[in-house]
């Protein structure tokens, strides 16, 4: 538990809501039954006031992290638009900027552009697990 205020609002910018991470192992390691097993991605819901960071596994498995005690990673997904490579941590940043290039292409924007945006936006907005290593032509 962490009761530093100035800890606590650190690591809040550190792993703000919506920041891709990948467990490496948990504390207690592979007999921790609770624990989703190394390698498995998620998104960051927010740090509580414990200091416990609350992570939606892409498994499904609630087990929230403790820094210090599990080891974990944040875990950047790349997309490929217009030929040109960006690479994200946080997906609510990924999902201002793609919206914001779909709203503002010219209505004589080809269909399949709008299309493959659609798409990355959907796809950020839905299974972020699957999109974090689709790359998109």
């Amino acid at each position: 538990m962490i009761n530093d205020p100035e800890e606590l609002t650190l690591m809040s910018l550190n792993f703000p809501k919506g920041t891709r991470l990948i467990l490496l192992s948990p504390e207690g390691g592979e007999d921790n039954e609770l624990a989703p097993p190394a390698g498995t991605r998620g998104v960051s819901l927010g740090v509580d006031e414990y200091g416990l960071l609350h992570v939606k596994w892409d498994t499904g498995v609630k087990y929230n992290l403790s820094v210090g005690k599990d080891r974990f990673d944040v875990h950047p997904f790349s997309i490929i638009f217009e030929n040109r490579m960006k690479t994200w941590i946080n997906v609510e940043d990924a999902i201002k900027y793609y919206t914001n290039i779909y709203e503002n292409k010219a209505d004589n924007s080809s269909k399949q552009r709008k299309n493959e945006l659609k798409g990355i936006i959907s796809g950020l907005k839905g299974d972020f697990s699957l999109f974090s290593q689709k790359k998109v032509r």
